[in-house]
């Protein structure tokens, strides 16, 4: 069974909606992290930047993160949809493009060696 080691970016101040503290384990059978389609890649270790693990909660990312790894980009462009197709293929890096439930905006990208995968908020 594959770990998934959570590594939080920049410095906690407070309750992140439920998220893992840095350095927890996640079991990828818990009801959050299994993926319930074929996953196209690795995701490497798994960042979440402080921002977005204050804006979203455990179980958006979780969904977008099995969307990500299953070939669903979400709100991405054709241009970039086709172009994450490509990548997944060729072993570039894969962006998606999601929207949480209070409509916040954010995105998970995967880096092109598979080492790592961040969830974080567009800059305003």
């Amino acid at each position: 069974m594959k770990e998934i080691v959570v590594r939080i970016s920049g410095q906690p101040n407070g309750d992140y909606n439920g998220f893992p503290t840095e350095g927890s384990i996640i079991d990828p059978l818990d009801t959050f992290w299994k993926a319930e389609r074929v996953a196209l890649f690795e995701l490497g270790q798994i960042l979440v930047t402080t921002e977005a693990k204050i804006r979203l909660t455990v179980p958006e990312i979780s969904k977008a993160l099995r969307r990500h790894v299953s070939g669903d980009w979400g709100n991405v462009d054709t241009e970039d949809w086709l172009e994450n197709d490509r990548s997944v293929a060729e072993g570039y890096r894969i962006s998606s493009l999601f929207r949480s439930a209070r409509r916040d905006k954010f995105w998970i990208v995967t880096e092109a060696d598979r080492s790592a995968t961040r969830v974080s908020i567009p800059e305003h």
